[in-house]
């Protein structure tokens, strides 16, 4: 896992126009916008995003969004919906009557 999609060639509804071509859902809030400041807590958010799109068998983030929308929403701090039958799934797990082999 690296750089979470930088080094692959964009296409136009992943990215927002401006000084530089990104995949805008997997980028943290304080790397939108005339300033963007990348750290090691942007690394974690990416991660958490790559996370999302795993758990949902590679779901896109607000598909039918457009760029500018999806900014906002990060900003905004408005994650993407998570299915409940994911949340039922894992959760369930913690609650097996008569635990036969390791969980995990």
């Amino acid at each position: 896992i690296a750089d979470f999609g930088l080094s692959r060639k964009q296409t136009d509804p992943e990215v927002i126009k401006g000084r530089f071509r990104a995949p805008i859902r997997l980028m943290a809030p304080e790397t939108i916008g005339k300033h963007p400041k990348f750290s090691n807590r942007s690394d974690v958010w990416a991660f958490g995003m790559l996370l999302w799109e795993i758990f949902t068998n590679g779901d896109v983030a607000w598909p039918d969004d457009p760029p500018k929308a999806i900014a906002h929403f990060i900003k905004a701090l408005e994650m993407p919906v998570f299915p409940r039958k994911i949340f039922e799934n894992i959760f369930f797990r913690f609650f097996v009557y008569k635990i036969k082999k390791k969980i995990f």
